[in-house]
């Protein structure tokens, strides 16, 4: 609180009319980054795209924040937070999708970047695992970077999850609403 004080040009005390503890300016932090990734209304963008552009802009921030996972995950159920996810639930129903699918995409894809970042390697050939240990047909992805990885990942993924939609397949057990 100091340093963002500091920052401010203010001092702590004033921090404290506007901020009532650390927790609630980083969820503050939260809430507004979020607010800026959330999925436009866009009726000249497919499905596809628009998801694929949420998960690789959440990635982004994901990967530039640190400790941005942490504060989203403190803020489940906070009004703001809540108001983002109806405004993206609200976007893809655009696209003809009923409101449980949506809630479940739009939960799917969020938790699917989440739990990629976890298991990031590094940017560079060096950091990737050796060849010999994700054998000899995985050489060329071993030459590719974490980025590349994700990318064809959440590509691959947001087909699988379109497809199903396309179908008809519920992505939830059929004894629920």
């Amino acid at each position: 609180m100091d340093a963002v004080a500091d920052h401010l040009g203010i001092g702590q005390a004033t921090l404290y009319n506007y901020v009532a503890s650390k927790h609630s300016l980083i969820g503050a932090v939260a809430v507004r980054l979020m607010s800026e990734l959330a999925i436009p209304v866009d009726p000249q963008s497919d499905l596809r795209s628009q998801l694929f552009d949420f998960g690789i802009r959440l990635h982004n921030l994901l990967q530039e924040v640190p400790g941005f996972a942490n504060a989203l995950t403190e803020q489940v159920g906070d009004p703001a937070m809540l108001e983002i996810e109806d405004r993206c639930y609200a976007a893809l129903m655009t696209y003809g999708i009923d409101a449980p699918t949506a809630v479940v995409l739009g939960a799917d894809i969020f938790c699917f970047v989440l739990a990629a970042n976890t298991l990031a390697f590094g940017d560079t050939p060096e950091e990737q695992p050796p060849p010999e240990v994700i054998a000899a047909a995985a050489t060329t992805l071993a030459a590719t970077t974490a980025r590349q990885r994700f990318e064809w990942t959440l590509a691959a993924h947001l087909d699988g999850i379109i497809a199903a939609i396309e179908r008809g397949s519920r992505p939830w057990p059929s004894d629920q609403p």
